[in-house]
């Protein structure tokens, strides 16, 4: 069965009276897919079902991973507004391709989507970008103690969970939409520099190339460090007197 052949079917099982719009989003969408790529659909209704575990869900069909997203278009609006979601919604609906729509309502949205720029999103963004920021201090108190007893699972568990939370503040910081998940790690470094000192922590933290558990949470508290600096300027003051004491104990463990 054909890419198109299996769209159609699908449309056809989800249309019933709560259907406002389908939409496809993600690598079928934009046309770069593989063997592994999913299908993602984002299927808009009226009103969103009771059962929590109904709005997204997950299916095998003829050899795909089709996931279906249930949700209200113009809740979806309104995130496109806010700095926060910002960066993870407006992408998808730039790439959507409408398989339903018979309102015109979301080629609307998709076409407020696209007129979004970055530098809309800048200044909203820098506000989120310093919360965030400052919320990763305790992964930065983790990390310290981890390092301090030699705990390498407890040091890398707590070290992914920065490299996220860091990767959210810098996109925002730079009110950056991400093209793909995909590269949004590509995408950022080729803003803020590959050869920075920003991107070369990150690589190492990542492991990029293989490195000990305790080299890679040195490269983290580097990373939270050069994030800082990348946000200079943008943080309120009681988020910036939390991110300078956090930065006083990363240099006394690193020196």
């Amino acid at each position: 069965m054909s890419i198109e052949t299996l769209l159609q079917r699908l449309v056809r099982e989800l249309l019933d009276d709560n259907t406002l719009a389908i939409g496809l989003t993600g690598s079928h969408a934009r046309g770069d897919a593989n063997a592994h790529s999913d299908i993602d659909l984002w299927h808009f209704v009226r009103q969103m079902p009771e059962d929590p575990r109904a709005a997204y869900r997950l299916r095998m069909l003829d050899g795909w991973l089709v996931s279906v997203s249930v949700r209200e278009l113009a809740g979806e609006a309104a995130l496109m507004r806010a700095p926060q979601t910002a960066i993870a919604v407006v992408p998808g609906f730039r790439q959507m391709r409408a398989l339903h729509d018979p309102q015109g309502e979301l080629e609307q949205a998709i076409g407020v989507a696209r007129n979004i720029t970055r530098d809309s999103l800048r200044a909203a963004a820098a506000d989120r970008a310093g919360y965030e920021l400052c919320g990763n201090a305790e992964e930065v108190g983790k990390l310290l103690a981890a390092l301090e007893q030699d705990a390498d699972e407890m040091g890398l568990f707590w070290l992914h969970a920065m490299i996220f939370g860091l990767l959210n503040a810098t996109t925002l910081g730079l009110g950056l939409l991400v093209e793909t998940e995909n590269t949004q790690v590509h995408q950022l470094q080729k803003t803020v520099g590959v050869d920075s000192a920003w991107s070369r922590a990150l690589r190492e933290a990542l492991g990029i190339p293989p490195a000990g558990a305790a080299q890679r949470v040195r490269a983290g508290l580097r990373l939270y460090r050069e994030t800082a600096a990348l946000l200079e300027g943008q943080l309120r003051p009681d988020d910036q007197a939390v991110v300078d004491a956090t930065l006083r104990r990363i240099e006394a463990a690193l020196s």
